[in-house]
C-alpha cells in the first residue's frame, strides 16, 4: 500500500469488475462498468478517500494485504464505508405526484385476484385468465397465451397484441405504458421495467416512461427491458441482455448493455 491510487485504478482495471456487494458488506450492486459518464470516476474518488482514511488510522497495510484485491476483501474496511455519508436522503422522497391510474381499494383488489386466483388458472383456461386481465383494464388481443405465473403490476397501463406470448415468471411492472405487438414473444423470467429513479437527485426520485415492443419481436430468457426503451419489429433480445437504449427492428442483439449484432432475416 505504497500508492493507493495505483491500487485503485488495480482494482478498476483489473479485478474483472467485480460488484462490490460481493466485496464489501455496505455497498450494493456497484459495478465499474455501468454505463454513466463519469461515473467510475466518482466511484474511484470516493474508494480513494476511504483507503485513506483507513491508511491514516493503520498506518500500513494490515498483514496479508499483498494486493488491492486483498485490501477490499479485509473485514476493517466495511467499517468505514458504514462511516461514509449517503448521496441520498429517503426522507425526502416523495411520490404523491405519480398517478397510479386507479383508486387505491381497486389496486389492492387486483394486487389480491392476481396473488390468489391469476395463478391457479390452469395454463389450458388461458382464456380465462386473459378475460381477468381485461376485465382489469389491460388490452388484450387474440389468441394471446400468458404463463400462470406472468406477474401485471397494473394490467389497466398494458396493451398486449394478438397472438403473443408471455412466459412464466415474466414481469410487467407498469408503472407507465407496456405495449408488446402482435406475434411477439417475452420469454421466462424477463422484467420489463418502466421506473426508476433519479439516482442524482437527493431526494431519489421517482421517473417513469413507456416501453413498447414491436411486432414479432422475441425477447429471450432472462432479459431486463428499461424504461422508455422502444424495440424495433422483428427483433430479436438475447437470453439475459440489459437493454437501456432503442432497438432498431430486424436485428438479432444481445449484450449488457444490449447491442445490435447482424441481422434478422426473414426466411
Amino acid at each position: 500500500m505504497t500508492n493507493i491510487e495505483e491500487n485503485i485504478k488495480s482494482i478498476a482495471l483489473n479485478s474483472s469488475h467485480k460488484l462490490l456487494a460481493e466485496q464489501l458488506s455496505a455497498v450494493k450492486r456497484i459495478a465499474f462498468n455501468i454505463n454513466i459518464p463519469g461515473a467510475v470516476a466518482r466511484y474511484n474518488c470516493i474508494h480513494l478517500k476511504l483507503l485513506q482514511r483507513w491508511q491514516e488510522q493503520v498506518n500500513e497495510a494490515p498483514s496479508g494485504c499483498e494486493s488491492a484485491d486483498d485490501l477490499y476483501h479485509h473485514p476493517e474496511l466495511p467499517l468505514l464505508v458504514l462511516d461514509a455519508e449517503p448521496f441520498a436522503d429517503l426522507r425526502r422522497y416523495d411520490q404523491s405526484w405519480f398517478d397510479r391510474g386507479r383508486p387505491g381499494w381497486y389496486i389492492l383488489l387486483w394486487w389480491f385476484v392476481q396473488a390468489i386466483a391469476f395463478s391457479l388458472i390452469p395454463h389450458p383456461l388461458n382464456g380465462l385468465r386473459c378475460n381477468v386481465l381485461r376485465l382489469f383494464g389491460a388490452r388484450i388481443g387474440t389468441g394471446v397465451l400468458i404463463r400462470p405465473t406472468a406477474r401485471f403490476t397494473y394490467p389497466w397501463k398494458v396493451e398486449i397484441g394478438d397472438y403473443s406470448w408471455i412466459g412464466d415468471d415474466v414481469v410487467l411492472y407498469s408503472l407507465d405504458h407496456i405495449r408488446s405487438g402482435r406475434h411477439c414473444v417475452i420469454s421466462q423470467n424477463s422484467y420489463l421495467c418502466t421506473g426508476s429513479h433519479d439516482w442524482q437527485d437527493p431526494a431519489f426520485g421517482l421517473k417513469t416512461a413507456s416501453i413498447t415492443i414491436g411486432n414479432g419481436v422475441w425477447i429471450a430468457a432472462d432479459c431486463f427491458i428499461g424504461l422508455g426503451v422502444q424495440i424495433g419489429a422483428n427483433a430479436v433480445i438475447g437470453a439475459r441482455s440489459s437493454v437501456f437504449t432503442n432497438i432498431p427492428p430486424e436485428q438479432v442483439c444481445w449484450g449488457t448493455p444490449c447491442r445490435p449484432r447482424y441481422p434478422r432475416q426473414k426466411n
